[in-house]
């Protein structure tokens, strides 16, 4: 029974563990926003357990439980972890296999990428499935088999840990849980290195039966203790930190970010731009005349009132209005959504509202909505690929997908919000606007001026701009001369020193917003449907698209303004002539020719056929391949990752402008060792910099045969009070290493501007050598440890010669005392 106990803990230590696991698998449930997280990862913990169970009790060799882990991964992770694709939600069928397969790799990055809740989505879950099965199988077979608590405890909070790295943004941190949890591990530690102890005949119990009476008196000589209180040293281990706890606390609330923590999503880029799809406004015209009687959008269950909206945008470069870049406005840019989109805030008078909506014609990926969209699903023989590109814009409630949008069928559930209304928002003061437009036509802001000189209130100036434009303007989009399409810069230039105001909602609504941000207001451009007294089941055509501008006013929301005249308000053509003296007929030059609409391309349609089912065919092969290389790649890629990441940004961040040029630097460096290029430590800065340019364009040129590359007008640094002047043009590289020398040398070498502007060279150099490289090489380089081994190999050589060194001036200053020793006799004989 002794030696049963020695080197084993119980049975029953599997249920702490299970346990202990509680919080880790609370961790995997922000991002899911429902407990499928939750579920998915306690049923793995679970699993695992009862592996590491099974494995004990009958002595399984490694292959024998790393066979039983495949096995319950691909069984059972189907309901768990993909109920859409199984049969019954049980049973597994190819798709389940598939997913399985692929997603032991890809759903890493899906939930890394996607915008909570990831529940809307399929494949996301297995991440903790995953976790949740490998993890606990690890730490049952490390704390009942190898008797190790503390060991055991390790797939815990690695657990943990990836389940904050790969949480929600902006959450929280509980510290009372998290307190409590640290708490309850250490108490745990601590009570099975006590029957460890008590095992191996280190401590005996006394007043209490115990079966370890045979432990020899050479096992215990000298260092037996006896363990009378138990209850007692665990109190006291608690009281010990609860005072921690006390003084920790505090500083940390103190000192602590506690409500910004960083997680994975928020160092990832996300991967869409939505700046290189064509303007919307582009095809206004189109839709309004070529498309005038084509049916483009049907609705069914329209709340009255409501407009459908297509895109918004916001920013002018002088050639169209287009989208901003993504977190210029707080929740701005278009990031990858399931089906149900992260809650937002609406007003108590908001009505929630289901509709059907089907699209035919529409050009562009853009998906029309209505309202703040709780839920987007998608049906029809696209409906996976277009739910899978699903874009959602909360800043803008806007939507689009990356799948086919020729034809479009889905189900919208929205919060319609009524209209704000000039009551509500006349003492309200308008968000300014903090973006920039450029090449803005002349004229533009002392013609806003004028118009809203006489009003005061924000409203009343958005108002006058307004009845300005609709009152004053005419109507027109006929293609002729003074009513071209497009809203350039030049075509609103010409529309501005025209006699008349000549134009359609695209340019009305341009011209609107750009007045209005010449005042410092927030406008952004709405192309959408609408159409007077339609609500219910309603279908819009080309004739029912229109553009309107809409004005933010702080915490009252959105104003909308419609500044197009009438469509019967045509522009005069009649001009009067006199009686008297009439004019001779002459034949009228033929009108210039008129220019071509650019229209943005449209969204092609799946090239090839999708495969029959019985064409698949289950890759063993591949599925025990992958579910074995994801037992031993997780672990390394995030701790090389995280450990380059916080390496960064220490260097960045530092309070110091020094240490944050000479970090800049050492940056550059680690940047080329991870790239393959070898740096002597016995050059200085400046040569190493000049051989690295040249290395950094020899591999632009082989990609993109660009001579000029690592040159630039960052290149130019700034001249330092009493050191040497660096005027002439040189590479970004070179500017760097001068910046951090400057830094070490010089005696008022480092600014804070100086810092901002070496970092943003830094960023500039990476994006380089990874615009150069090919995907595989980026991760490769991304996951290279020759920059984290060089800083250790160099930090081990650097700590052995100061430790020689010491070494040498403490036997000259022994040789020292013993020759000033020997000399003393001799001196004192003399005398």
């Amino acid at each position: 029974m002794q030696e049963r106990l020695r080197g084993r803990l119980p049975g029953w230590a599997l249920l702490v563990v299970g346990a202990l696991f509680i919080g880790p698998t609370a961790a995997h449930t922000p991002v899911f926003g429902d407990p499928s997280g939750a579920l998915a990862a306690g049923t793995g913990v679970f699993i695992g357990l009862l592996i590491a169970a099974a494995a004990t009790r009958w002595k399984w060799d490694a292959l024998s439980v790393l066979a039983a882990v495949l096995a319950a991964y691909l069984l059972l992770g189907g309901a768990v972890a993909l109920p859409k694709t199984t049969l019954y939600h049980v049973l597994p069928t190819a798709q389940t296999l598939q997913v399985l397969v692929l997603g032991a790799v890809q759903s890493w990055k899906d939930l890394l990428t996607v915008t909570p809740p990831a529940s809307s989505y399929i494949g996301p879950a297995l991440v903790p499935w995953i976790c949740g099965l490998v993890s606990s199988t690890l730490a049952g077979l490390a704390t009942v088999r190898r008797g190790s608590a503390i060991l055991g405890s390790v797939p815990i909070i690695l657990m943990g840990a990836i389940g904050i790295a790969f949480g929600p943004s902006g959450t929280r941190p509980m510290i009372w849980p998290v307190i409590v949890w640290w708490a309850a591990l250490l108490l745990w530690w601590a009570a099975a290195a006590q029957r460890r102890r008590i095992a191996d005949g280190e401590d005996i119990l006394i007043g209490r039966r115990t079966t370890a009476t045979n432990v020899t008196s050479t096992a215990t000589t000298g260092r037996s203790r006896s363990v009378i209180n138990i209850g007692r040293r665990a109190v006291s281990a608690l009281v010990m930190t609860a005072i921690g706890v006390g003084l920790a606390v505090p500083a940390t609330i103190e000192w602590g970010p506690w409500n910004s923590r960083i997680v994975g999503r928020d160092v990832v880029e996300p991967p869409l731009d939505v700046r290189a799809y064509p303007s919307p406004l582009a095809a206004y015209r189109h839709y309004t005349t070529d498309l005038e009687r084509k049916k483009l959008l049907s609705v069914t269950g329209l709340p009255e009132s409501a407009r459908v909206r297509i895109a918004v945008m916001d920013v002018y470069d002088g050639t169209t209005f287009g989208m901003s870049e993504a977190e210029t406005h707080p929740g701005s840019g278009y990031l990858s959504v399931g089906s149900r989109l992260p809650e937002q805030v609406v007003s108590e008078d908001a009505r929630l509202a289901e509709m059907t909506m089907k699209t035919s014609g529409l050009i562009g990926p853009w998906v029309p909505s209505v309202g703040t969209v709780q839920t987007l699903t998608f049906s029809g023989e696209d409906a996976d690929e277009q739910q899978d590109g699903l874009h959602a814009d909360l800043w803008s409630d806007s939507a689009l997908t990356t799948g086919p949008t020729s034809a479009m069928d889905y189900t919208v559930i929205s919060y319609v919000e009524p209209k704000p209304s000039d009551g509500r928002l006349a003492d309200v003061e308008a968000t300014d606007f903090y973006g920039r437009d450029e090449n803005v036509p002349e004229g533009i802001a002392e013609l806003a001026a004028s118009v809203s000189a006489k009003e005061q209130s924000p409203l009343a100036k958005a108002r006058a701009i307004e009845r300005y434009l609709s009152e004053d303007g005419f109507y027109s989009n006929e293609d002729a001369a003074a009513s071209r399409p497009g809203h350039r810069a030049d075509r609103l230039q010409r529309m501005l020193d025209a006699e008349q105001l000549i134009g359609d909602d695209e340019q009305y609504a341009a011209l609107m917003a750009l007045m209005l941000h010449s005042i410092g207001m927030n406008a952004r451009v709405v192309m959408g449907f609408y159409s007077e007294d339609v609500s219910g089941d309603a279908s819009f055509y080309g004739a029912d698209m229109h553009v309107w501008v809409e004005v933010e006013f702080e915490d009252a929301g959105w104003g909308v303004f419609d500044p197009t005249p009438p469509r019967d308000q045509k522009p005069r053509t009649d001009v009067p002539e006199p009686n008297s003296v009439p004019r001779p007929q002459v034949l009228q030059p033929p009108e210039p020719p008129e220019e071509p609409v650019d229209l943005p391309p449209t969204t092609s349609d799946r090239d090839a056929e999708s495969q029959d089912d019985e064409d698949r065919e289950i890759p063993w092969g591949v599925i025990v391949g992958v579910s074995v290389s994801i037992l031993v790649i997780i672990g390394p890629i995030l701790a090389i990752l995280l450990a380059k990441a916080l390496r960064r940004r220490a260097r960045r961040n530092t309070a110091d402008p020094r240490a944050a040029l000479v970090g800049s630097w050492d940056e550059v460096v680690d940047m080329a060792t991870d790239a393959g290029i070898t740096v002597m430590p016995n050059k200085t800065r400046q040569e190493t910099a000049w051989e690295l340019t040249s290395l950094w364009q020899d591999r632009a040129d082989s990609s993109r045969g660009d001579a000029r590359r690592g040159e630039g007008d960052s290149g130019e640094a700034a001249v330092i009070p009493g050191w040497t002047l660096f005027a002439q043009r040189v590479p970004t590289i070179v500017a760097v290493a001068r910046r951090a020398d400057i830094a070490d040398f010089a005696e008022e070498g480092g600014s804070q501007s100086e810092a901002v502007l070496a970092w943003n060279e830094v960023d500039g150099l990476r994006r380089e050598l990874r615009s150069t490289a090919r995907p595989l090489t980026r991760i490769h380089r991304a996951l290279s440890l020759r920059s984290l081994l060089a800083r250790y190999r160099r930090a081990r050589a650097s700590h052995r010669n100061r430790k020689h060194l010491a070494e040498n001036a403490a036997r000259a200053s022994r040789s020292t005392s013993q020759a000033s020793a020997s000399r003393r006799p001799s001196r004192k004989k003399s005398r």
